[in-house]
């Protein structure tokens, strides 16, 4: 059985996004628990919730933390102790404290996107000093191969990769497949004029059903409307051409 800990009783913990537990599309959400769980801890067939007033009650933990927007909220980790936004700020000082005596973890899932290596390291950095709050007690998983050596950091399957795993099993648990092809776009690929044309180039070619694509886009047309007025003459002529 793996205790989990959360300090409201629908929300996930520290990050509050604002369509958690009612949008249909929020891929973190598990129906069963109703609240976001980090996509490897929901491979766990055992799991049990607890509120954060239980914590002296357990032997250990996990508190889980999803960083929906890494690169805009790596500053909260970065400066964990400051008063007002850091990390500890927003922990309930009962878990702080079990923290402490060396009973359970924090687990921060940072798959949703990716985080560059350079705020990483500064993440990284920042988690050597445990002097005022038990950041020795945390562990990061992250697509990051470059500080896998590092023992807080983990690069364990993400959603993506294990919603991937899933549909191809369900749909055909005899089907073989030799070689995977995989693109990574994200959730967020029609922000990105770059991930549009990778996109439409794939479409066009009759690619995308090839492998897997890690993207939500279901209308390409209209993605590209939306944003084909922000970018260069050029970056559109590159779009027609292909």
């Amino acid at each position: 059985m793996i205790p989990l800990v959360y300090e409201h009783d629908w929300k996930p913990n520290v990050w509050f996004p604002n369509t958690t537990g009612y949008d249909k599309k929020d891929i973190l959400r598990n129906k069963k628990y109703d609240r976001q769980i980090p996509s490897l801890l929901q491979q766990c067939e055992d799991i049990k919730i607890y509120k954060s007033s239980d914590v002296h009650n357990l032997s250990c933990f996990i508190y889980p933390i999803i960083m929906q927007e890494p690169i805009f909220q790596a500053q909260v980790i970065i400066q964990n102790d400051h008063k007002d936004w850091g990390l500890w700020s927003y922990i309930d000082k009962q878990v702080i404290n079990t923290l402490r005596s060396g009973k359970g973890y924090i687990f921060i899932d940072i798959t949703i996107e990716p985080l560059p290596d350079s705020i990483l390291k500064q993440i990284l950095d920042s988690l050597e000093d445990y002097s005022k709050f038990p950041n020795n007690r945390i562990i990061i998983n992250s697509f990051s191969q470059t500080y896998i050596d590092k023992t807080r950091v983990f690069n364990l399957p993400s959603y993506i990769e294990t919603y991937s795993n899933f549909v191809d099993k369900k749909q055909d648990e005899h089907k073989v497949i030799d070689k995977k092809i995989y693109s990574m776009f994200n959730i967020r690929s029609d922000k990105h004029v770059g991930s549009l044309l990778a996109l439409s180039m794939l479409d066009r070619l009759n690619l995308l059903k090839e492998g897997y694509i890690s993207s939500d886009i279901l209308d390409l047309q209209s993605a590209w409307n939306k944003i084909k007025y922000q970018i260069t003459l050029f970056t559109i002529r590159f779009y027609k051409k292909y």
